[in-house]
């Protein structure tokens, strides 16, 4: 009998060994996959901010209709990977409508978008 269970113990061994890479390699990809959610959710962060700002500095030099100065499609382009101000749209004063285009290696291009209202 004793020589019928001979090398089970090996394919224990090799059974369990495969289960914990399986566990390891899921703990591996979990992280990769968070890494990607933190930038992503950084980037949309810096677009916010960035838009914001720029409504705060038409609001701070208000002169009726305003425009879009080139530096702040320099600024974006600094701060975003693939960063663009593709709209910024200031024809129906004091209606301003801000869009900011990025690509991260993650996939396709993202887009933040917002409008307001300035008034004093």
């Amino acid at each position: 009998m004793l020589s019928k269970q001979r090398g089970s113990f090996l394919i224990e061994a090799l059974v369990s060994l495969l289960l914990i890479m399986g566990g390891i390699l899921a703990l591996v990809s979990l992280m990769s996959v968070s890494i990607n959610q933190v930038s992503q959710t950084k980037y949309r962060t810096d677009a916010s901010n960035l838009a914001s700002e720029f409504i705060g500095e038409m609001y701070a030099t208000w002169t009726g209709v305003n425009a879009c100065p080139a530096a702040w499609g320099a600024r974006v382009a600094a701060m975003l990977p693939g960063g663009a101000l593709t709209n910024c749209d200031t024809s129906q004063w004091p209606l301003v409508y801000i869009e900011i285009d990025w690509n991260d290696k993650s996939g396709p291009q993202h887009k933040y978008l917002t409008s307001t209202t300035i008034t004093k």
